[in-house]
């Protein structure tokens, strides 16, 4: 294809190839001028080669001046038809009009300039005179002195020829409006798409910046409780301090899992965060792991009370991993603001509902400055809201210290499938048999015996689904 195009720019003169670009330089500085202009050239010059030849093809060797003058007024207005399309129009139809009754004239059953300004008017003209365009042409074709017998039996051609402008002109309208309501559709859905598409990568970045904050936030604050106790016991009790140091390498531990683990989940399916396929990451944090993580705050010396209360259910893992961070982010601020010796934390399974609640005897109301960045109670709130819960903090009821309180709607159990019955098995009667065909009442009876049916699969006969993950029975209603 590329050789075929070089040998035809070859064999175009550098001349034509030169005028070409002019010309298309032109059209685009200048806008449609330079097209309507050639088309006004085209229709003067050929109204002037046909004002010395009348319809019955009599050459007339000289014409009235006046008949070059309104030659000229029928053609030359056609370069302004786009920005004036209702004004040229009126001219050129008004100079085809004085031409047919100007005497001395040939006569020209066909007005070129006055079938242009018909289409533009049908074309570009305001609505209010395009729907009269018809009836227009029939009075002004009347007033250039055609006889309405001529109209009706006689010839026609000049009526139908500006009817066939003026349709053409209004299906180019009606095509130029679906053009622009295809692009105005066009543009407004690359804006609705590049709206979401910021919207997406908003909420994406608010995610990713709550889960380096619950993140990174619990385990810097576990970090710096132990660092700081770290130096006031190394010499009174070693024992103590190395149980600190311990503690610390875990919360950098689990951080780095956790961290490793949200990493892994932005980039591809089935690839970590280094690229290494197949390499396990660390468990999802959820209800299941509250023990590992009560465990580790423990560790900072804050006394801390699980209690659970009904039947667990299994959760989603968004919902789980929201119970998770509002108790993680609870004591996170328990720790680095309440200045409290004891925490307690709740869960009370419903029937249709999981309540879960942590509360300390802190200093209460002071421990919201933990929200200051954004990303603390405010954050968690967003969290709880997406998995369809309501959060509610603030000081505790009936004696000090902070609660934090969420309430997440359980999904209702399915019931359970219907085993479908079986029929007995019976006689059957051997294929393509009379017997099989009609029964004892004739062909359309049903035949003697009944077929038996296969036996339905397990999922059909009302087997459960699979079974959840296990539950720790610290979860379960223990109490340490």
């Amino acid at each position: 294809m590329a050789a075929v195009k070089e040998a035809l720019a070859a064999a175009v003169p550098a001349p034509l190839v030169r005028g070409t670009a002019w010309v298309q330089e032109r059209c685009t500085r200048y806008g449609n001028y330079p097209a309507d202009a050639a088309l006004a050239f085209i229709v003067l010059c050929t109204m002037l080669a046909l004002l010395r030849i009348d319809d019955e093809g009599t050459v007339h060797s000289e014409v009235e001046w006046y008949g070059y003058v309104l030659v000229v007024i029928g053609s030359v207005p056609l370069v302004w038809r786009r920005r004036w399309p209702f004004g040229t129009g009126v001219t050129v139809a008004l100079a085809a009009i004085v031409y047919d009754r100007m005497p001395g004239l040939p006569s020209q059953h066909l007005q070129y300039g006055a079938l242009v300004g018909v289409y533009t008017v049908a074309d570009r003209g305001p609505d209010s005179v395009r729907r009269w365009i018809p009836l227009l042409s029939l009075i002004g074709l009347l007033a250039a002195g055609v006889s309405v017998q001529d109209l009706l039996y006689g010839n026609m051609f000049p009526m139908l020829s500006l009817l066939t402008a003026y349709v053409l002109g209004c299906s180019a309208r009606t095509r130029r409006a679906y053009a622009a309501a295809l692009e105005a559709r066009a543009e407004q859905l690359a804006r609705e798409r590049d709206l979401e598409a910021d919207r997406a990568a908003s909420r994406e970045r608010e995610r990713i910046a709550r889960e380096m904050h619950d993140i990174l936030g619990h385990a810097v604050s576990l970090m710096v409780v132990q660092a700081e106790a770290g130096p006031v016991v190394v010499r009174s009790d070693p024992a103590r301090a190395e149980a600190a140091f311990e503690a610390i390498a875990d919360a950098g531990r689990d951080a780095m899992a956790q961290l490793r683990r949200m990493l892994g989940l932005l980039n591809r399916p089935g690839q970590d965060d280094d690229g290494a396929a197949g390499e396990e990451r660390a468990p999802q944090a959820g209800v299941d792991t509250l023990p590992e993580l009560l465990a580790r705050v423990r560790e900072t010396g804050l006394q801390i009370t699980l209690e659970a209360t009904g039947t667990p259910v299994p959760l989603a893992a968004d919902r789980s991993l929201a119970v998770y961070r509002l108790v993680q982010e609870s004591l996170t601020n328990t720790v680095r603001h309440a200045g409290a010796s004891r925490a307690e934390v709740r869960l009370a399974w419903g029937p249709d509902a999981l309540d879960v609640e942590v509360r300390d005897d802190g200093i209460g109301a002071q421990k919201t400055a933990s929200a200051d960045s954004g990303f603390g109670l405010v954050g968690l709130a967003q969290r709880i809201e997406a998995v369809g819960g309501t959060l509610t903090a603030g000081p505790a009821a009936g004696g000090p210290g902070f609660r934090v309180a969420t309430r997440l709607p359980l999904p209702l159990p399915a019931a359970p499938a219907e085993p479908v019955p079986v029929p007995p098995a019976g006689p059957v009667s051997p294929p393509w048999s009379i017997a099989g065909i009609a029964g004892p009442g004739g062909l359309c009876t049903p035949p003697v015996g009944e077929v038996p049916s296969p036996p339905l699969p397990a999922d059909r006969a009302g087997a459960p689904g699979d079974s959840a993950a296990p539950v720790p029975d610290e979860v379960l209603g223990t109490r340490n």
